[in-house]
């Protein structure tokens, strides 16, 4: 990736040989190329460039990790089903593989026709499949969780997989999901544009000092298109 600063940017990605290095990239991308414009900022807008280049490169990070979860809120006067809460019980730390096991159970739940141990079986292949790269990320993002959760008083919670991930699908079965879009990854195209955006967020002054950025909001913006499912 090279930017080029008011001129944009050019991302251009790598063959097939070079994408197996690195499993967590959208398999869509293999050799791929594109150029995009720098996000216009308002004009008079009061901007500060240091550390937009990294800026950059965090938002085409996350772009690469984003995957669509396939669940469609029908409609706008609907409010989103409530967030799970861990049942109390005795403490329980979450592992890689629960969490793994969380992030792909809606879509293995309708492979498997709701049979529970099928579920588990195919879950288990498939971790025992994924590369060392993909497992340590998961024990990261778990060892994340855990931290949140300390800080929030909630590490006296257990976590039980299954118990939540049901309650959680009976909480959202009048919405909609679409398990054809469950595991897909954003186009290089939408990717390169997040990234933009996020630089641009980043260099404007009134909102670079933000605690928190609005991905949701960024997402809306890019026009997204998908690519194809990622195992």
């Amino acid at each position: 990736a090279v930017t080029r600063g008011l001129k944009g940017c050019f991302v251009s990605c790598g063959d097939e040989s070079r994408f197996a290095k690195s499993p967590a990239l959208p398999s869509d991308w293999i050799d791929c190329t594109t150029k995009f414009p720098a996000e216009k900022l308002p004009e008079g807008a009061v901007i500060n460039t240091n550390g937009a280049g990294d800026s950059f490169t965090a938002g085409l990070l996350v772009a690469t990790m984003l995957r669509h979860t396939g669940v469609i809120i029908p409609s706008e006067e609907e409010a989103p089903p409530p967030p799970l809460s861990p049942k109390p019980a005795t403490k329980q730390v979450l592992t890689p593989y629960q969490l793994y096991m969380r992030e792909n159970y809606v879509s293995l739940k309708a492979k498997c026709q709701n049979d529970k141990r099928a579920i588990f079986s195919m879950c288990h292949e498939l971790w025992e499949k994924e590369s060392d790269h993909v497992k340590s990320m998961y024990e990261r993002k778990a060892k994340e969780e855990e931290e949140t959760n300390k800080s929030s008083n909630n590490n006296n919670a257990s976590f039980n997989v299954l118990e939540q991930l049901e309650d959680g699908t009976n909480r959202q079965k009048d919405y909609q999901h679409h398990y054809e879009m469950t595991n897909q990854t954003l186009t290089l195209d939408s990717a390169v544009k997040l990234a933009t955006l996020t630089a641009a967020y980043h260099i404007h002054v009134p909102t670079r000092d933000d605690a928190h950025l609005n991905l949701s909001k960024l997402l809306e913006k890019c026009e997204l298109s998908r690519g194809s499912e990622e195992i």
